[in-house]
């Protein structure tokens, strides 16, 4: 067999490598789904509210030019109901690990307790998020009239 005819058939099986693995790794992010954490344990020194957990890195740029925007939207939409947490995946690489972070910008929505309601790898739309949170009873509080 040529390399020529070759070559399809080795970047299949890599492209199919890729995938399952990416699928594993999902899989094991839905395993956490309803586990309490402590906030200490992924580099928050509290939970007093629910939270959001965005993990970043300083090269990410979909993070600070996408990902960012939107959790700032969300907490102005939220008036306060969530925490917003930015993780540098390079600072805290046993929080990484935790939670399978395997691409960036990733978000973990926690509920005050500390427990996993969602994890969201890639981009994020404060739509999104604001929706799981309402699924999970998470509500943005009232604003005093003006």
């Amino acid at each position: 067999m040529t390399l020529t005819l070759a070559a399809p058939v080795i970047a299949a099986v890599l492209i199919g490598a890729v995938a399952l693995i990416l699928r594993l790794q999902r899989t094991h992010q839905v395993r956490l789904h309803g586990r309490t954490l402590r906030g200490d344990s992924i580099g928050v020194a509290s939970l007093e509210l629910p939270a959001v957990i965005h993990f970043t890195s300083a090269t990410c740029t979909v993070c600070h030019v996408a990902q960012r925007p939107a959790l700032q939207r969300l907490s102005e939409i939220m008036s306060g109901a969530v925490a917003i947490h930015e993780v540098d995946v390079a600072e805290h690489r046993e929080a990484v690990r935790r939670f399978r972070v395997m691409s960036l910008p990733t978000t973990v929505l926690l509920s005050a307790e500390g427990q996993v309601i969602a994890i969201n790898s890639g981009f994020t739309p404060s739509e999104r998020i604001q929706s799981q949170l309402e699924s999970a009873g998470i509500r943005a509080r009232a604003t005093a009239a003006a």
